[in-house]
């Protein structure tokens, strides 16, 4: 399996939780013990960035007046943050 290539859940499984880390995009951060691979399990904490973000973080942020209101382009970045579930019930 490619972990650049994002798969679509199943039914009854947590692309979030541990063991499933290449159903998500490569992630940007993690704690986890030294030693361990990125993108794998061991982790306590992930970050991986949104699969459909409505922000971007490329671009430039402009403004436009409209009426009494200001408009801006949405710049910006998204992520998941994932902690380990204390219980493995919660996609039910």
């Amino acid at each position: 399996m490619n972990l650049h290539t994002p798969v679509a859940p199943t039914e009854g499984v947590c692309p979030f939780c541990e063991g499933h880390e290449g159903m998500t995009p490569p992630e940007i951060y993690a704690l986890r013990p030294a030693g361990r691979p990125a993108n794998g399990p061991g982790w306590s904490v992930r970050v991986v960035p949104s699969i459909e973000p409505v922000l971007r973080i490329e671009g430039e942020l402009k403004r436009v007046g409209v009426g009494i209101h200001d408009m801006v382009t949405g710049v910006g970045g998204e992520r998941s943050d994932c902690g380990k579930s204390e219980s493995r019930d919660h996609i039910r």
